[in-house]
């Protein structure tokens, strides 16, 4: 009896460890150019979709429970995310959540004409 509790319980914390490293380990891989480029009107669905069409995620399993407690099915935010390399999908799900996304440049100038003058 004591050896099949033993048993259980080691089964119980390798199960919790290779959940825990899904979820909180280095998961996420960058997608080419390092950015996330997510359009205007991207439902949940076309986002898990994209992510694993550029291999950001490998699965989507742990990312849509994560998603489905952080209630990121509601609104995708469009925009230009910049995702790092080796992330955990916590992080992934917050950055997309939030909203966070990389600072776009933008640059105006002003053409002067020789009337201008």
């Amino acid at each position: 009896m004591r050896k099949i509790i033993t048993v259980l319980i080691i089964i119980f914390v390798v199960s919790i460890l290779i959940v825990a490293v899904n979820i909180f380990g280095p998961m996420v891989s960058a997608p080419e150019g390092d950015y996330l480029y997510i359009k205007t009107g991207t439902t949940y669905p076309e986002l898990k979709k994209q992510l694993l069409e550029e291999e950001v995620v490998s699965g989507t399993f742990f990312f849509e429970k994560i998603a489905r407690q952080t209630e990121l099915k509601d609104a995708v935010k469009a925009g230009k995310y910049e995702i790092e390399n080796n992330s955990s999908i916590i992080s992934l799900v917050r950055q997309l959540n939030n909203g966070k996304q990389a600072p776009v440049k933008f640059v105006i100038t002003k053409l002067r004409t020789r009337a201008d003058l």
